[in-house]
């Protein structure tokens, strides 16, 4: 099974469908679910800002730079990036807000190849290459990949997203 990389910014008409199908198949592996964020860089989580519809975060994703990883016509993975943002508490730095692998495509090194890919983009439009990403404490199957990538944690919010989940933020120079 090959693997296609389409870098681009927002979304190819050919994917929208996979895309819409990708994060609502994945919506609550995520704390909190992608579909009560009413954005890719909420700062803020707790249920009176809960929204319950996947259109805003998937519009949030739309505007955003994007990498996708495609096999036989179907889409295996995502991520989505800000080239340059300012993070309170973090400064500057090009922010990926999202990276996904559909479940039957998991454990292939597809979220290593995304890592890569964004750096690769970074590098070659002559962007920041301090690339930051988030993500919970109990994340389990991302946390050993930001540590084997070369990730260090820069900031933590003690149980940000729910009591013992904090929200942890990680650098790599690319």
């Amino acid at each position: 099974m090959g693997y296609e990389i389409l870098p681009q910014p927002g979304f190819p008409l050919s994917l929208e469908d996979e895309i819409s199908k990708l994060l609502k198949l994945v919506d609550h592996e995520f704390i909190p679910p992608l579909s009560s964020r009413n954005s890719t860089m909420q700062q803020v989580f707790n249920e009176s800002d809960r929204i319950d519809d996947m259109w805003f975060y998937h519009r949030q994703l739309r505007a955003q730079m994007n990498v996708f990883i495609v096999s036989e016509q179907k889409l295996a993975g995502l991520a989505s990036f800000n080239f340059l943002l300012h993070i309170p508490d973090i400064g500057e730095c090009a922010y990926l807000t999202t990276i996904i692998i559909h479940p039957s495509h998991r454990a292939k090194g597809l979220g290593r190849i995304l890592y890569e890919e964004v750096a690769k983009i970074l590098r070659d439009r002559g962007a920041t290459r301090r690339l930051v990403t988030r993500t919970w404490s109990t994340n389990h199957s991302h946390l050993p990949l930001l540590e084997k990538m070369g990730f260090r944690e820069i900031h933590r919010l003690k149980d940000h997203r729910a009591p013992g989940i904090d929200s942890i933020y990680f650098e790599w120079n690319v």
